[in-house]
């Protein structure tokens, strides 16, 4: 079935919106691999009033091209001082937190590779989809380094301490099946039809009365408290003692 867009938003250097029958679609258009830098973090704050938008019934983030998000730019990582890295990681934990409290269901659906602050994004969303080549993990400690957008504390609550505990400190890279399997992702479709029956599950969700959807988001996003918040900003701050000495015999993927 044809789906039908019934309102445009304005697009930003590297996120692109589109509204289909509800769902608003987030394109992370910075391929090949869809890093979040700081012009990509600036683009995605500016589309939270489209988000928040009453034509808006639930939000899809996605990936242009190949991958979902692989995270940071080591690049531009090198490049900053220390004050604007303090900067960017604490409005990048702002948006995160205000994606994960929002009261309309948000899906990251994943595609190819969701590594590091690409899986913190995705874990801030209520749902997490993958297509059966997506690979996710947070390889930070690979390079000195820890999750710093609350990956930990969000990765512990969706699939346990046991299994957190051995994705962060392996850094392992786990297919979408065994992502599955633990709980990190929903679903698993055909990459093929991925996108397609991606948004059919989001209209499935979409099927019961709105208001309701929205009293049991917000009593999700409360039972999430204030705890979560002050715990992610823990993370951020040891992120930034460990980032002068990072990288040291690792590299990013």
């Amino acid at each position: 079935m044809e789906r039908r867009s019934i309102m445009t938003f304005p697009d930003t250097e590297q996120v692109r919106l589109s509204l289909h029958d509800g769902i608003l679609t987030v394109l992370l258009a910075n391929p090949p691999h869809n890093r979040l830098n700081a012009r990509v973090l600036k683009d995605l704050a500016l589309c939270v009033p489209a988000i928040a938008s009453e034509s808006v019934r639930a939000v899809m983030i996605k990936g242009q091209g190949r991958n979902f998000s692989k995270g940071a730019d080591p690049d531009e990582l090198a490049r900053m001082e220390p004050d604007a890295h303090a900067a960017v990681l604490e409005a990048c934990n702002a948006l995160l937190w205000e994606i994960s409290q929002l009261h309309k269901p948000v899906v990251a659906a994943i595609d190819g590779a969701c590594f590091g602050g690409g899986l913190e994004l995705a874990l801030a969303c209520h749902f997490r989809v993958a297509s059966d080549r997506a690979i996710l993990g947070l390889p930070e400690l690979n390079l000195g380094l820890i999750p710093g957008l609350g990956g930990i504390q969000r990765l512990t609550r969706v699939i346990g301490e046991t299994k957190a505990l051995e994705m962060v400190l392996l850094g392992d890279l786990i297919p979408a099946a065994k992502a599955a399997e633990v709980h990190l992702v929903n679903r698993v479709f055909p990459r093929k039809e991925f996108e397609e029956r991606t948004f059919w599950w989001i209209k499935t969700i979409l099927s019961v009365p709105q208001r309701s959807i929205q009293e049991a988001l917000a009593l999700f996003a409360a039972a999430r408290s204030q705890s979560e918040k002050t715990l992610v900003g823990q993370a951020a701050q040891a992120f930034l003692r460990l980032l002068p000495t990072a990288f040291d015999g690792g590299r990013f993927l």
